[in-house]
């Protein structure tokens, strides 16, 4: 059943969720509805690290939208790294948001600035919650174990019907965040070097590739790939089965 709960924003800028009686989805008024009695900003982590499904509502889908753009990022933040900095959106990206916000109770005290300040609380949340939590690798698989493959890179292998004498073909592949169908979006891995272009994004570079470099330590076709540079696009590849590298 579609949820028609919504979501309305007060003049603080808190988000609180509004659930008709007659047409509550367990979903709703289970997890989603106790995570928002507790904290707003748990719930509204909670809409997005459970993909809740928002169809019939365009409140839950917009909020949600920017919830997951918020924990994408924490995926890529490295396990070890001495503070949690998740980049914030730029003004381009708030404009866009605001832009395209649905009709809602409150709605008259939506802005660029609003959003900037319902991310920063969000963000604060997080960070709170993550030093309870034992570390931040801890509270991903916690509170968000259906993004535990974002942020990462896999090995595939598929059919190279077209030549016999190598029957497969090899790619490597990073992990962006989710599709709007819900689907994990695969990007080449030479892909990562332009996404994460910049000194800013270097810990999520590091994050990203130091399980191929773990991986090349061990195997030695991976260490010729990584040394050759050849792991960056894709090839006819070594008969092995897809790995994916945590």
């Amino acid at each position: 059943m579609k949820t028609t709960a919504e979501i309305s924003l007060t003049p603080s800028g808190r988000l609180l969720l509004e659930e008709p009686a007659e047409a509550l989805s367990p979903q709703v008024s289970g997890p989603l509805g106790k995570s928002f009695e507790r904290d707003w900003r748990e719930g509204l982590f909670l809409l997005a690290a459970a993909k809740i499904d928002s169809e019939g509502s365009p409140t839950l889908r917009f909020w949600q939208e920017l919830a997951s753009r918020y924990v994408t990022r924490l995926c890529h933040v490295p396990e070890n790294a001495a503070a949690i900095e998740v980049e914030a959106p730029s003004e381009f990206e708030l404009a866009s948001l605001s832009w395209k916000a649905p009709p809602m109770k409150g709605g008259e005290y939506l802005s660029e600035d609003t959003l900037a300040n319902v991310w920063a609380s969000l963000d604060q949340w997080v960070r709170e919650t993550v030093s309870l939590d034992g570390g931040l690798d801890s509270f991903l698989q916690n509170r968000a174990p259906k993004w535990n493959q974002v942020g990462r890179v896999c090995f595939h292998l598929a059919e190279n019907k077209n030549d016999e004498q190598r029957p497969f073909a090899f790619m490597a592949t990073f992990t962006t965040g989710f599709s709007t169908q819900g689907r994990l979006k695969y990007l080449p891995l030479h892909k990562a070097l332009e996404h994460y272009a910049g000194e800013h994004n270097r810990p999520a570079l590091i994050k990203l590739l130091s399980p191929v470099h773990k991986a090349a330590e061990g195997l030695p076709w991976v260490k010729e790939l990584v040394d050759s540079g050849k792991i960056y696009r894709p090839m006819t590849g070594p008969k092995t089965g897809p790995t994916g590298f945590s």
